[in-house]
């Protein structure tokens, strides 16, 4: 016996799915759900990340994954050398439409950050100041932003 899905989770997956498949951006789900008061079970806000996670996961098409090398297809490596078989559990979204989504989000023309974002932004700390490093486009030239007064 298997627990049924919580309407108002279920609810949050159907709208993630039909997102995804219109292509929209995870960043805007997120955004889109944090403004209508959608919250994870521990309170937190959708991210991104949560997004493309809850757009992978099979048991949503009531699938559950086989294989012996205990691999996951959430690691966005798509389903390949993974068997999805049914599960014992109905599904919240369908087969045909967990396949579409797959096949969008493995597209590797889909654009998976924001264009100028680098990598270290924001992780990154000055080592006079202390405040976080960003990388700015101002016309021609694109470099790590020194704080104002500190000089270069």
């Amino acid at each position: 016996m298997h627990p049924e899905p919580r309407p108002e989770e279920a609810h949050v997956v159907r709208l993630v799915f039909r997102f995804l498949r219109a292509r929209v951006s995870t960043r805007q789900i997120a955004a889109y759900l944090e403004r209508r008061g959608y919250r994870r079970r521990n309170g937190k806000p959708f991210t991104p990340r949560e997004i493309t996670h809850i757009g992978r996961n099979p048991i949503y098409a009531g699938l559950r994954q086989h294989d012996h090398n205990w691999r996951d297809v959430r690691n966005g490596e798509g389903t390949k050398n993974v068997e999805l078989v049914p599960a014992q559990w109905d599904s919240i979204v369908g087969e045909e439409l967990f396949y579409e989504v797959q096949t969008i989000l493995n597209d590797p023309k889909r654009r998976t950050v924001r264009p100028g974002l680098n990598f270290l932004t924001m992780f990154t700390k000055c080592a006079v100041c202390g405040g976080p490093l960003g990388v700015r486009k101002d016309g021609k030239a694109t470099g790590f932003h020194v704080p104002p007064g500190i000089g270069a």
